[in-house]
Parts: structure tokens; C-alpha cells; sequence
């Protein structure tokens, strides 16, 4: 497809890797990046036709770096394990002449939370860079929210999305939470962010108000109220792991 080598990274994916690659079935070059999976994720994935790396997990930045450094085509498509390419886009990508100007690629990502789509809140207008010319892409440096930074024009891709179910239950949106937290809370400690009981305060209570009022979570009905709940939450306990980091 359009040479392009599509990059997912995994750990203990068994449920899901299946799904991301089968999405995949038109690229030329599938990658996965496996970071010590203590499952079936790379036999998997590699019964499926993936080129499987097995590495050290050294952050996701670092990570993804090495990903784009294996791709032997010029252009790159960034897919999570908890994701899948639908038919339109894959119909897209058929179609699309990569020879223009844009060295990237947003694509509208649809978020399910625990089985059912969200189109309000945060997660409702949702669009991914996931599309890159590699030789005009660079990832920063940092613990979280890494993203791809592209040195030219960019577009989108309006045909079609990226399904994420990102909640197939609340036991791992906490595993999550937990994890994704402490890389941020690493990273506002190293940036110089210090400890404050009005940010505890205040940043959860405005993180609820804009996912459930300002962004229309409440049309969600429970599972708007539990995205906002559970960002706020998300919110709080980043400043309290920095107040941890700080006093250790």
C-alpha cells in the first residue's frame, strides 16, 4: 500500500495485536516493536506476518524512534496495539498519492469507552498524526504525549478513522491512570513544576467541568460522567505524585 511499512509498539497484547495487524493486511511492511511481552504477543503477531523487534522497553520516545529507524519505506503509519484501521481509511490510503506536498498526516481516531463510541468529551473530536514522511518527522524527548513533530506542511485524511478501544474495562483504564501519571508527574518534576494545594484543588475540578459541561460529556450519560470522574481523578493525582516526588 503506497510503500508504506505501518509501526505498532507492544507489551502483552494477546488481545488485541490480532486485530491491529489484520487491519493492516494491505501495507507492504508491518512492524511490531515488542518490549519483553510475557504472553503470546509476539508469537501472534509473527504468525501473522509482522517483522517482530524484541527489545528493552526505554520509553516511548526512544521507542518509537527506533520503530521509524527499521521501516525501509519513506513513509511511516503509527498504529497502537488497542487500535485498528477501518475499511474506508484502508480505501483511502489505497487512493492517496503521497508525491504532494504534505509530509504528514492527521487522521481522525474513534475512542470507545468499554464497548460503546464516545463523540463528546475530549475523546469526541480526536485527530492523530499518524501518517509521516520519515525523513521530515522527529519524536521529542519526553516521557509522555511524545507525538511526532513534522518539518513541513501537513493534512488530513477525512475518509473514514482509527478505531481505539482504549477501555475494555475499568481495571485497566486504572492500570493506565496509574502508569500514565507517573510518567507526567516525572516530567512537570524534571520541566521544574513544584508542588501546589491550589492546582490539586482547582486543576481536577476544571478538567471535569470542561469534559462534562464545556465539551458536552454529559450526552454520554455514565460513561461521560466516568470519563470526567476519571480524568479529574487523573488530574489530582498527578500533583500528588509530584508533592511525592518532592518530598522524597
Amino acid at each position: 500500500m503506497n510503500n508504506i511499512t505501518a509501526i505498532i509498539i507492544a507489551r502483552n497484547e494477546e488481545q488485541n495485536i490480532a486485530n491491529a495487524i489484520a487491519s493492516l493486511k494491505d501495507f507492504s511492511e508491518v512492524i511490531v516493536m515488542d518490549s519483553g511481552s510475557t504472553d503470546r504477543t509476539v508469537e501472534i503477531a509473527s504468525s501473522l506476518g509482522a517483522i517482530v523487534y524484541q527489545t528493552d522497553w526505554p520509553g516511548y520516545a526512544r521507542q518509537r524512534q527506533r520503530a521509524i529507524s527499521k521501516a525501509n519505506n519513506e513513509w511511516v503509519l503509527f498504529l497502537d496495539a488497542d487500535e485498528a484501521l477501518d475499511d474506508k481509511l484502508n480505501q483511502e490510503l489505497r487512493r492517496i498519492s503521497l508525491a504532494g506536498p504534505a509530509r504528514g498526516y492527521f487522521i481522525k481516531r474513534d475512542n470507545y469507552f468499554i464497548g460503546q463510541k464516545i463523540k463528546h468529551s475530549r475523546w469526541g473530536n480526536d485527530w492523530q498524526l499518524r501518517l509521516f514522511h520519515k525523513g521530515s518527522a522527529s519524536i521529542p524527548e519526553v516521557d509522555i504525549h511524545e507525538g511526532v513533530l513534522i518539518n513541513g506542511p501537513t493534512g488530513r485524511l477525512v475518509t473514514g478513522c482509527i478505531k481505539h478501544h482504549t477501555v475494555p474495562n475499568l481495571f485497566r483504564y486504572l492500570e493506565k491512570t496509574n502508569e500514565y501519571t507517573s510518567l507526567e508527574a516525572k516530567q512537570k518534576t524534571r520541566e521544574g513544576r513544584r508542588f501546589s494545594a491550589f492546582r490539586l484543588l482547582w486543576e481536577p475540578l476544571a478538567e471535569f467541568w470542561k469534559l462534562y459541561i464545556v465539551l458536552q460529556g454529559w450526552r454520554e450519560g455514565i460513561r461521560g460522567l466516568a470519563i470526567a470522574g476519571l480524568s479529574a481523578l487523573g488530574r489530582f493525582v498527578v500533583m500528588a505524585k509530584i508533592r511525592e516526588a518532592g518530598s522524597g
